[in-house]
This record gives C-alpha cells, sequence and structure tokens, in this order.
C-alpha cells in the first residue's frame, strides 16, 4: 500500500510518502495487538500467519520519500534519512536480510542555486543556506512521526484481499483503530 502524511517544524515541513509490498504481516499485527488497535490482530490466520525463522517470506520492499523544504544540505539529509527508518520501526519494520528497504530525503530549500553546467563556466562558487545542526532535532522527530502515520495511513487504505494460494492480507478496521484510540 502508500500513504502520505505530513508534519510541521517551524515553518519548515517535512513530508513523508511510504510505499511497500509484501512483508511479514505478523509483526505488524503484533504491533496492533498491543495496541489493541485490530481484534483479528491477536490470532492471526494459517493463511496469513508466518514463521519467524522462515527464510524465504516475510521481507517485502519499502520505499519511503521525505521531502522538506527546510535547508537541509547533505549530510543533514542523510540523517534525516536515517530517522525515516525509525519511523518504520515504531510499525514493526526491522530490514531484514532481503528487503529492499530504500529511503530517499531531499529538501527544495535554496532554489536560487545554478543549474549545473559541466563547462567551466562563472561563477564558480555560490552561497547555500542551511539549518544549524543544534536545532535538528524537532525536525528529526517531525520524520520519524511523518514516516510512523504514513505506513499507518498505508495500512488504513488497505481493503482485505486473497492472493496466491489463497494467502489472506486483512485490512485493519478503521472503526476499530477509531474505536481503539478513545
Amino acid at each position: 500500500g502508500a500513504g502520505a502524511v505530513s508534519r510541521v517544524w517551524k515553518e519548515f515541513d517535512a513530508d513523508a510518502c511510504f510505499v511497500a509490498e509484501g512483508g511479514r504481516s505478523r509483526r505488524v499485527l503484533a504491533v496492533a495487538a498491543r495496541y489493541s488497535l485490530c481484534p483479528i490482530a491477536a490470532a492471526p490466520t494459517a493463511s496469513n500467519a508466518s514463521s519467524a525463522d522462515d527464510p524465504r517470506g516475510g521481507a517485502g520492499s519499502i520505499i519511503v520519500i521525505v521531502a522538506t523544504d527546510a535547508p537541509l544540505i547533505a549530510t543533514q539529509l542523510d540523517r534525516i534519512a536515517q530517522r525515516a527508518v525509525m519511523g518504520i520501526a515504531r510499525v514493526g519494520g526491522v530490514g531484514e536480510h532481503s528487503s529492499g528497504d530504500l529511503v530517499l530525503s531531499f529538501s527544495t530549500a535554496n532554489p536560487q542555486l545554478p543549474v549545473e553546467n559541466l563547462e567551466p563556466a562563472h561563477p564558480f562558487t555560490t552561497s547555500v543556506e542551511m539549518a544549524v545542526n543544534a536545532h535538528l532535532s524537532p525536525l528529526f522527530e517531525a520524520t520519524v512521526d511523518a514516516t510512523e502515520a504514513a505506513i499507518i495511513d498505508a495500512l488504513l487504505a488497505g481493503e482485505t484481499m486473497v492472493g496466491v494460494n489463497g494467502a489472506t492480507a486483512l485490512e485493519l478496521p478503521i472503526d476499530v483503530l477509531t474505536a481503539a484510540l478513545r
């Protein structure tokens, strides 16, 4: 499924977009059961349960894209991408051996930068605005929260479906989630 969520830090946004395919549903179901979000989570059926030591199953692909309008440089964007992984972990992702997890982060700040030109031409330097590292923690938190919320958004958008050999992926009922959060 896919989900997208925004969080705000000061005057800047941290937007997370999440796309996933596959994975071990028992991990997500275990998180849902821990918070009593879904009655079906406590007892997965034979068709959606997967063994923890099954080397063939469970490793899906996760892609998270984090966009911000905060003025960040490449090393700061690397740190933002690392925080998105924490949002994945909050909902049960563990980055299994054969999973295809990928996080991309970028900033839309500094639009005044000149277009890349491989021919030597002036100017040879330019100024770049960047956030001060000591003030990034709230943006890191916003990134973790937005990633987690984007994953939950994707789960809530999902519908029950039956796949190969009767494998069933159950939807997370919105009314059950809403009642659990009251």
